[in-house]
Parts: C-alpha cells; sequence; structure tokens
C-alpha cells in the first residue's frame, strides 16, 4: 500500500526536498524516488541537486495517532527510500518527510 493523503515534493534549496502530506494506513509503506523512478513520490523535475543514492530522510509525525506511539522504519535501496508505518493497528496523522544531502547539514 502507497501513500495516502496528497503527498507534495518540494525543493526548499540546492540540496533539500520536503514531502508534505503524506499520510500511511496501519502497516503500510510509501516510497520516494528520483524522478521517474517509480516512486510514489518523486524528486521534483529538474532537481539536481539531490538524488535518493546521496540522500538521508527524516520523518516528522505532527499528528498523534489514536494510541500508541509512532514507530517508523526508514530504508534505502534500489534507488527508492522506502518510509514503513510499523503499528499494525493505527494510521499515522500527517507527516512531512525532509530528503537531503547530508552535506547539506552542515551549511
Amino acid at each position: 500500500m502507497a501513500f495516502g493523503g496528497t503527498p507534495v515534493a518540494t525543493a526548499l534549496g540546492k540540496n533539500i526536498i520536503r514531502v508534505s502530506g503524506a499520510t500511511l494506513a496501519a502497516g503500510a509503506a510509501g516510497t520516494i524516488s528520483d524522478n521517474g523512478g517509480g516512486g510514489d513520490v518523486e524528486l521534483p523535475v529538474g532537481h539536481a541537486g539531490v538524488t535518493i543514492a546521496n540522500t538521508i530522510a527524516l520523518v516528522n509525525h505532527f499528528a498523534a495517532p489514536a494510541a500508541g506511539t509512532p514507530n517508523f522504519i526508514v530504508a534505502k535501496a534500489a534507488g527508492l527510500i522506502t518510509v514503513t508505518n510499523n503499528d499494525g493497528v493505527n494510521a499515522t496523522g500527517e507527516l512531512e518527510i525532509w530528503v537531503m544531502e547530508p552535506h547539506s547539514l552542515m551549511k
């Protein structure tokens, strides 16, 4: 199952992309890829400053689930970042996912 909600990928600078508006059902996973890479969410066209191969991803959860604590797994392989809601009972609220090249954190 893919991201729910209305995920939008926005370039915030040369090396940072923010994905907002995404949600995940209980136990569901969503993927992020380079443009044309087949992910549920693709990085913006022509944004050469960030590629999945050279990034890290941070997930922020702004709305608490009905019960329990958000439990996410973030993995990167084969050109995809996969975010999994490891809670088998509760859906997430809206997520904010930051995809960035590590050196952008140092600037």
